[in-house]
């Protein structure tokens, strides 16, 4: 999925590595985001047609329809029909028409009306909450991070979608948009920063901790850049976050991955024997488990047997057979730490 990214990300600004024309920069990726945006809605009409005739056919002549057709239909929708329609409306050149007629009412008016104005709605819950925090003193909690996160993704969109609008449509709401977007974008990064740093001080880093923190340093970056640059070269957002996803993906001693096995085993390792259930390398006897502590070491087994890592309680449990369920896994370490399976779910 990371890789994915890349390569679409590298799409939207390769034609434009040499071509400083950032008029045409942004006219491109503008028919790229319509015509992917038009594909995927046609292709979902098309999927629910298809899907609707086959209720209809099985209702209608008593024909079983095995369940897995409609997951077929869906991926050859997806995987075939999509992409074909998209390249089929893919720019033959990379000089655009630039000239005002060219860009739609309905396209400037869903800008102008809709997307900024929802943006400035979150935006000021966000203040607000930013407020009470100052007010109150108290750390934000996990899910501020994704509220944060999701804001970003549709400020910086909408950015990216109204970044020519000022010069077409002479409107001080775009115009105020494009100007301080990223200066109050800024302190509502902090917010992300505090609130992941908090959960990692607590729990350690996992993939999804990691690739927050990233983000967090891509959109810190991006404001920096936007707030003091005079130039406001709209192709470091899509190179930035390559840079950002290679960071994530590559392997060795940065990558998400490797980052986040190395700190939850030092956090096993020091749980194992903060709450008693191993002593000088050895699983010690007939040490139960209740509360927190419980649930902890359960957290802590669901997240390396739903990765496969085995290796980390190899020490203290044998694996015969390393082709176990996941369920299977987590109950026959459950049992060498003496400890019954609970329901209690893995929280990344």
């Amino acid at each position: 999925a990371i890789f994915l990214c890349i390569t679409h990300l590298i799409v939207t600004f390769v034609p434009y590595l040499k071509n400083n024309n950032l008029s045409d920069f942004w006219e491109y990726n503008r028919s790229l985001f319509i015509n992917f945006f038009l594909g995927a809605f046609y292709g979902l009409v098309l999927m629910l047609g298809i899907f609707l005739a086959l209720v209809a056919v099985s209702f209608l002549f008593d024909v079983k329809i095995e369940e897995e057709i409609y997951g077929y239909i869906a991926a050859i929708v997806a995987g075939v029909f999509h992409p074909g329609f998209f390249l089929s409306s893919f720019p033959k050149v990379y000089t655009q028409d630039n000239t005002a007629a060219r860009i739609d009412k309905a396209y400037v008016n869903l800008v102008k009306y809709v997307l900024i104005s929802l943006v400035v709605l979150y935006l000021v819950i966000l203040y607000a909450f930013g407020f009470k925090i100052l007010f109150t003193w108290t750390l934000p909690k996990g899910f501020v991070a994704s509220l944060v996160l999701g804001f970003s993704v549709a400020g910086m969109l909408t950015y990216l979608l109204n970044y020519r609008l000022p010069e077409i449509e002479k409107s001080g709401w775009v115009k105020m948009y494009r100007k301080w977007f990223f200066v109050f974008l800024l302190p509502v990064t902090s917010l992300l920063f505090v609130g992941i740093l908090r959960r990692i001080g607590e729990y350690g880093f996992t993939e999804q901790r990691y690739f927050v923190l990233i983000t967090g340093v891509f959109l810190a970056f991006v404001c920096l850049y936007f707030v003091f640059s005079k130039r406001d070269d709209i192709r470091v957002i899509p190179f930035a976050l390559v840079i950002s996803c290679l960071i994530c993906g590559v392997g060795g001693p940065i990558g998400a991955f490797n980052v986040s096995r190395k700190s939850q085993s030092k956090r096993l390792t020091e749980m194992l024997t903060k709450v008693g259930l191993v002593e000088n390398g050895k699983i010690k006897e007939d040490v139960k488990l209740n509360g927190k502590a419980k649930k902890e070491f359960m957290s802590m087994v669901r997240f390396f047997t739903n990765r496969y890592y085995l290796e980390e309680f190899e020490p203290y449990v044998n694996f015969d057979n390393k082709e176990l369920l996941v369920h299977e896994m987590n109950n026959k370490i459950f049992s060498a730490f003496g400890q019954k399976a609970g329901s209690t779910k893995s929280g990344d």
